[in-house]
């Protein structure tokens, strides 16, 4: 009842005669959280048309959020026809009017990445010779959104990436005047582009560009140069833009270098030809963010200290992929202790700043899939000797999958005391109502405790007994799964589940 009423008064202002009502109206929309009416939507649409610029681009960005739940509709209702005349205008805009354009780009960009059918689609129309004109004209307020709308269609479409590369020669005079992270920006559509179309000529100039920025060291600079300043709200305010602009054209950077490692094959990626040892110490380094000291002076300016945890994750991307797809002969050993302590730092701040929870939460993942990266690779020499912390980062992590598949492999290497800590994390995660969380913390339970030797602590905490009474209560669950790929593992867990009883049953004397 309360949605209902909350969606009267948005269409009532949607309706309004007044253009203050009809913004508020879209602002409302542009704030939901969930799916909307479909009426909600076609009013939201004819605001697209309004006759008031501010109701325009407040409708296009309430738009852009309806795009998560209505992006077949708004390909099927003709979006494109609908926003293309506000684009073929723009040159006969005045710099007031840029964020109408910015909206509208800004709009297809979020609906062709939700919806390949309309991203082939806009690939094809006349908004992409608007988008590259814009390329050429070095007007900073709509080039990085015209770029990301390009590169977005660029990804994995051959065609349009070789057609991306035949201005690359205008494009990229262009970004050599411009700072630092439009440039980068740029440069990530050139890399996008040559990888969509295998077309690598100009690579290294590219390279070049984005590898300057992993010099950089954006944590010294901030502590050094921004954060001494933050008593004086003018000072501190010009020198924090710069660092903002240095370290956002850093992520950009080590995006586009983590993509150049990707690969779908057995080939090697086009990106290893440029790695060096200097550079993965770097971009290592940049994985390990702050000291738990001087990341607690950083609460107090949660904007800052957010674009440091989006740095620290680019970087574990990037770790990924290089452990994934290379044979780069490097030293992983010391890389232990930095993600055991980067997880132990991000948890401890979870209270500090629970307006970050999200990045928080992003890194974590992305930490602990490099832990079960390494250890996949075999990359195992000190997993045995973090086992205690691993169990205690566990218990707290809020995205514990990959650290269950860390656990596996750690706890083969542990010691007959550590056994009942082990167990004890295991049965309550196979509680859990996640069913890709219960798998895991199964084939743990199959890999570790196969070996007769911890037999006597599966007896003290009546483990075996304790699979019998939930198995039929798994089985359910796993019935439940609807993601095919889930539900295939859960249904081989479900099987070794009842051999692993039956196993145990007849080895444990009770």
């Amino acid at each position: 009842k309360q949605k209902k009423n909350s969606e009267g008064d948005i269409k009532k202002f949607l309706r309004s005669a007044d253009e203050g009502e009809r913004e508020t109206g879209c602002i409302a929309v542009a704030n939901l959280t969930c799916a909307p009416t479909a009426e909600v939507l076609k009013l939201v649409l004819e605001r697209i048309s309004d006759t008031s610029a501010t109701v325009q681009v407040s409708a296009l960005q309430a738009a852009a959020n309806l795009s998560r739940y209505f992006s077949d509709q708004l390909l099927q209702m003709g979006i494109l026809d609908l926003v293309q005349p506000i684009l073929l205008s723009y040159t006969q805009y005045d710099h007031l009017k840029y964020s109408l354009l910015t909206s509208a780009l800004n709009f297809l960009d979020v609906l062709a990445q939700e919806n390949s059918g309309f991203c082939l689609a806009l690939s094809r129309s006349q908004v992409v010779e608007l988008c590259l004109s814009i390329l050429g004209s070095e007007k900073k307020e709509v080039f990085v959104v015209a770029c990301e709308l390009l590169t977005t269609c660029a990804e994995d479409n051959s065609e349009f990436g070789a057609r991306i590369l035949a201005s690359s020669a205008q494009l990229y005079e262009t970004i050599k005047h411009l700072p630092s992270l439009e440039r980068m920006v740029g440069v990530y559509l050139l890399v996008t582009a040559s990888l969509s179309c295998s077309e690598f000529t100009n690579l290294p100039v590219l390279v070049e560009q984005f590898t300057c920025f992993l010099s950089i060291d954006p944590y010294e600079d901030f502590l050094s140069n921004v954060l001494p300043k933050v008593e004086n709200q003018e000072l501190f305010k010009s020198h924090y833009h710069v660092w903002e602009q240095d370290i956002k054209s850093q992520q950009v950077a080590l995006e586009c270098f983590t993509n150049l490692l990707s690969c779908d094959s057995e080939e090697t990626p086009v990106g290893t030809q440029f790695l060096s040892e200097q550079l993965i110490e770097r971009i290592t380094k940049i994985g390990g963010g702050l000291s738990l000291e001087v990341a607690k002076k950083l609460t107090n300016l949660p904007e800052a200290f957010s674009n440091v945890l989006v740095s620290q994750t680019q970087a574990h991307n990037f770790i990924q992929n290089l452990v994934i797809n290379t044979d780069v002969q490097f030293n992983f050993s010391f890389l232990w202790d930095q993600l055991f302590s980067t997880l132990e730092n991000t948890l401890s701040l979870h209270d500090e700043v629970p307006e970050l929870f999200e990045d928080l939460a992003n890194l974590e993942s992305e930490v602990s899939k490099c832990l079960m990266l390494l250890v996949k690779k075999g990359y195992v020499e000190e997993a045995g000797t973090y086992l205690e912390r691993a169990l205690s980062i566990l218990e707290n992590l809020e995205d514990k999958k990959y650290m269950l598949g860390t656990l596996g492999v750690m706890s083969s290497h542990m010691q007959m005391q550590q056994a009942s800590k082990v167990i004890q994390v295991l049965m309550v995660v196979c509680s859990d109502s996640n069913t890709e969380l219960v798998v895991e913390a199964l084939n743990c339970f199959f890999d570790v405790f196969c070996d007769e030797r911890f037999d006597q602590a599966l007896k003290d905490f009546n483990v075996i007994q304790t699979m019998k009474t939930g198995f039929q209560t798994f089985q359910e669950q796993v019935s439940a799964v609807q993601d095919q790929e889930v539900r295939d593992n859960a249904e081989e867990a479900l099987a070794n589940l009842q051999e692993f009883i039956k196993y145990k049953e007849a080895h444990i004397t009770y």
